[in-house]
């Protein structure tokens, strides 16, 4: 089964990718503070904080007739990780 990651931060985003009832989205939630802290330790990534605001702005979380897996992130990356392939059932 392939995966890909990607930012779809609004509800017409998602209903354009959703080609079929295999496709899945897992919605990372994290307050602005948690994800400005992230993306300072981050290296070589695309987004600079200077966009985080107007990320924000644009975000529609997913309602619940969405079907998205919400998770906090309020553990460590492979925490996270773990929960999302638990929750998925995509453990190996």
């Amino acid at each position: 089964m392939p995966f890909f990651a990607c930012s779809v931060l609004k509800k017409a985003y998602r209903d354009r990718l959703c080609i079929s009832e295999d496709v899945r989205f897992v919605f990372l939630r994290a307050n602005r503070g948690r994800v400005a802290d992230q993306l300072h330790w981050r290296r070589d990534h695309f987004l600079p904080a200077a966009l985080l605001d107007s990320q924000f702005a644009d975000l529609e979380e997913p309602q619940p007739e969405e079907h998205a897996l919400i998770v906090d992130l309020a553990g460590l990356p492979g925490e996270v990780a773990s929960l999302i392939k638990t929750k998925l059932s995509l453990q190996s």
